[in-house]
């Protein structure tokens, strides 16, 4: 059996490696320069650019068919595939998935909505990693991801509210009164 997830699993590089799961990098334009995350691009260096863009940098999902193509390169080697995303709401990665596996027949696809993002997913992957090393079957994987995703409920804070304003998800004057406050969003 396959391991996909995608790149909003925030795990390195050499973790990806390790646990033998295949990862599709989620895209990010900043300033007209595309990058692939966790390709060419990791975390601390994506930060470090949104705070020196002149412009908020933009985000998109993979393609279908990039996904469509990696489901069939995994096919050759095991039709078995569970493919593991972040959020459908956050992403629409999880909807791609959907419908790139309607376009590979020749593989058992199990498109996994985790419903949440970063370390909760990163559970879930690291979960149907050990599952798949244990000989566990598919429906069993399955219903451990599902208690997983039932058990899983992820906040976040964020230090300041620039990112929110910026992105045009809070007002510029409640940004700047919150901001003044002290107040902290939490995700």
């Amino acid at each position: 059996m396959k391991i996909v997830c995608d790149s909003g699993v925030d795990l390195s590089i050499d973790e990806y490696k390790a646990l033998g799961v295949t990862v599709i990098p989620l895209k990010v334009e900043v300033d007209g320069k595309s990058y692939q995350t966790g390709v060419n691009i990791s975390p601390e260096e994506f930060y470090d650019l949104m705070d020196s863009a002149k412009n908020m940098p933009k985000t998109s999902t993979p393609s279908i068919g990039e996904i469509a193509d990696v489901y069939r390169d995994l096919a050759k080697e095991d039709p078995n595939i569970i493919s593991i995303h972040i959020s459908s709401g956050l992403s629409g990665t999880w909807a791609a998935a959907k419908q790139a596996a309607t376009l590979v027949p020749e593989a058992n696809i199990s498109v996994i909505d985790t419903l949440t993002l970063s370390a909760g997913t990163a559970w879930q992957v690291r979960a149907a990693v050990a599952l798949v090393k244990a000989k566990k079957t598919r429906e069993e994987i399955l219903a451990h991801l599902a208690q997983i995703q039932r058990a899983v409920t992820s906040h976040f804070t964020l230090p300041d509210l620039k990112y929110l304003i910026a992105g045009g998800r809070i007002g510029h004057l409640k940004g700047l009164l919150a901001s003044l406050l002290g107040i902290k969003p939490i995700i």
